[in-house]
């Protein structure tokens, strides 16, 4: 299906605009305050116009960033607007938290908090990276929270994909055990406070022994520092266990077939992140799935299942203190380049 992606301006508006032949990161975004602001298009379907508040960022803004071409997969309700080759929007930003500005024909009001990710903001058109960005309401999250917008901002994209990852994908339970390749990605560590927070045990992993400490701070208590090839499997060894219920594979397809090891009979193990910016695999089903194991993937919303309902249940775990988001840093609109050089740490 294709949308009409041919967006009005009606005034102006602040924006951190890609610069797309920019040749090192110090030149990749310039501020600019006269963009055209956008307005709902006609015929108005469901779009909402939000203003935004606050973002989070993610590994695929800075794959964009660096020229890679998004897969397929990533444009969700609008993968018919992809073709090989394209290029990103001049605006970024997959996912946000701010105040519906104009409803449109939706039922939302003026004023109302939202949140919404992979939204095909910063994918098929301009993203959050903005004062103002467009959202069709069937992707957006009515909220009703106190947070504050730097915690708003950090839970979106991290949650529903570490949630859908988790219970939709995978089939995670109390008293299992969780293996997520990928630990210190954001989320890698929504995947643990949620794990922690349904009585599911967690082994996680990262290439570096410097975030050890971040790792345990965040309540994970058996970490691999993966430092060379064979040290996943050395260290998964020790465990002394037949193998994982479920494994969360965040760094990329082709390294599934590494950690599908350490599946037990029944287990799944879900694709879900590309932190090696690599989509690609050589791959066997015959030779590289054990038997009796389950390889799915976690990507764009699924139709079928009530998000805004089970985000809300998210947003208030957290407004409770039940679940503690991680993060990092916070940075103003103006220092997008800061921000982007904190990720890549």
């Amino acid at each position: 299906m294709k949308f009409n992606l041919d967006i009005p301006s009606a005034g102006t508006m602040k924006a951190a605009i890609l610069q797309q032949k920019a040749g090192n990161l110090d030149d990749a975004f310039k501020i600019v305050n006269d963009y055209p602001k956008p307005s709902i298009p006609s015929p108005p379907l469901d779009w909402v116009l939000v203003r935004v508040k606050a973002f989070g960022l993610n590994r695929a803004e800075l794959r964009a960033r660096d020229g890679n071409e998004a897969a397929k997969v990533e444009f969700g309700l609008f993968k018919d607007h992809w073709y090989e080759g394209i290029s990103p929007p001049e605006i970024l930003g997959e996912e946000f938290v701010g105040f519906v500005e104009d409803p449109g024909s939706s039922d939302l009001q003026k004023g109302d908090i939202v949140a919404g990710c992979k939204y095909g903001g910063g994918k098929a058109y301009n993203g959050s990276y903005a004062q103002y960005t467009l959202c069709l309401r069937r992707l957006l999250w009515k909220l009703e929270t106190k947070l504050r917008w730097d915690v708003l901002g950090a839970i979106p994209m991290s949650f529903e994909t570490a949630y859908g990852s988790m219970f939709w994908s995978c089939q995670c339970k109390p008293n299992q055990t969780l293996l997520i390749h990928g630990g210190t990605s954001s989320v890698g560590t929504a995947a643990l406070a949620l794990a922690k927070h349904y009585g599911i045990n967690v082994i996680t992993t990262t290439r570096s022994s410097n975030k050890v400490q971040r790792l345990k701070n965040l309540g994970a208590e058996n970490i691999i520092v993966e430092d060379s090839p064979d040290k996943l499997s050395q260290v998964m060894s020790m465990y002394n266990l037949n193998g994982v219920e479920n494994i969360l594979e965040l760094v990329g397809p082709k390294h599934m077939k590494k950690t599908i090891k350490h599946l037990s009979r029944g287990g799944y193990v879900v694709v879900t992140g590309v932190l090696d910016k690599d989509w690609s695999i050589d791959f066997s089903p015959a030779e590289d799935i054990p038997s009796g194991t389950y390889v799915t993937m976690y990507g764009a919303h699924p139709e079928h299942i009530d998000y805004e309902a089970k985000m809300q249940e998210i947003f208030m775990l957290v407004e409770d203190g039940k679940l503690n988001p991680s993060i990092d840093s916070v940075f103003k609109l103006d220092d997008i380049v800061l921000a982007h050089k904190r990720q890549g740490k």
